[in-house]
């Protein structure tokens, strides 16, 4: 399936072209010709398996044996194994603080050469006040399970980013070298869950995932198990601004004609084609 209803294919071939940077005339472009890719009623899959009726009966028997029931307004986060002697907040701030002070000697060069815009005396009271949210937000093992990451993507010869999204605000997660970028003019963003992931290079998360093991190391999956591990989706969409002019390009359409009606469109965030024509 790549769209919902039988109507969407040809905005679905159009799709196709903008991702492809292709134009809707060019025979060699890629495209799905059948237009059947749509989400079909059980109506119209019983005439598509008319002669296989045992098919539809299998898939009703393996629909009714998944029940899966996600509670709502909670977090379920992995637990974290600690050296003996230590609770995961006490092992969390001595990895944090172990972080700093190995970060400690380039921050008091760069000090001594008058190129460091804060005193060490803010590192610290930054890295205390992170400290004390994070463990009052009982997130404290999120942190950690990334540590093992970077060493493993090394192994692996696996890039890694210098960090990305809300962690790269994070004095923590800078000392813990979840990221590599000094935070400190940067707002720390510690009221949503935190998400301090690596930036891998496309192409290597299955290596992370999938790693042979090596000299006694684990992957991820045979560290966690494979029923805690789990790749996210995300969706990407396109501004109305932007789709005008995509759609134009494809179609070959008179770039004048494009930018006419691109410029119609009223600059706002939220905006989408049916605001601009309410309000346009």
């Amino acid at each position: 399936m790549h769209y919902l209803q039988a109507a969407d294919a040809h905005p679905h071939d159009i799709l196709l072209c903008i991702g492809t940077a292709k134009a809707f005339s060019d025979p060699k472009r890629l495209r799905y010709d059948a237009k059947q890719f749509f989400l079909k009623t059980g109506e119209e899959m019983a005439e598509v398996f008319k002669d296989y009726p045992d098919a539809l009966a299998q898939t009703m028997r393996i629909a009714e044996r998944c029940d899966v029931r996600i509670p709502e307004g909670e977090n379920f986060l992995p637990d974290f194994d600690v050296p003996i002697g230590y609770t995961v907040d006490s092992y969390f701030e001595k990895v944090a603080r172990d972080g700093f002070a190995h970060r400690l000697p380039r921050l008091k060069q760069l000090a001594l050469e008058g190129a460091l815009r804060h005193t060490i005396d803010e590192y610290e009271r930054r890295l205390t006040y992170e400290l004390d949210m994070i463990k009052n937000d009982e997130v404290p093992g999120v942190l950690p399970h990334r540590l093992g990451l970077h060493p493993a993507c090394a192994r692996e010869g696996i890039p890694v980013g210098p960090g990305r999204g809300s962690a790269a605000g994070s004095l923590v997660a800078y000392c813990m070298r979840i990221t590599d970028v000094d935070p400190i003019d940067l707002r720390p963003d510690l009221r949503a869950l935190p998400e301090p992931g690596p930036h891998l290079a496309a192409g290597y998360r299955h290596r992370l995932l999938r790693a042979p093991p090596q000299r006694g190391h684990r992957d991820v999956t045979q560290k966690y198990g494979r029923d805690k591990v789990a790749q996210i989706i995300t969706f990407g969409t396109m501004k109305a601004k932007a789709v005008v002019r995509d759609v134009g390009r494809v179609l070959e359409m008179s770039f004048a004609d494009v930018d006419k009606v691109a410029k119609q469109i009223p600059p706002a965030l939220d905006m989408t084609l049916d605001k601009a024509l309410e309000e346009s």
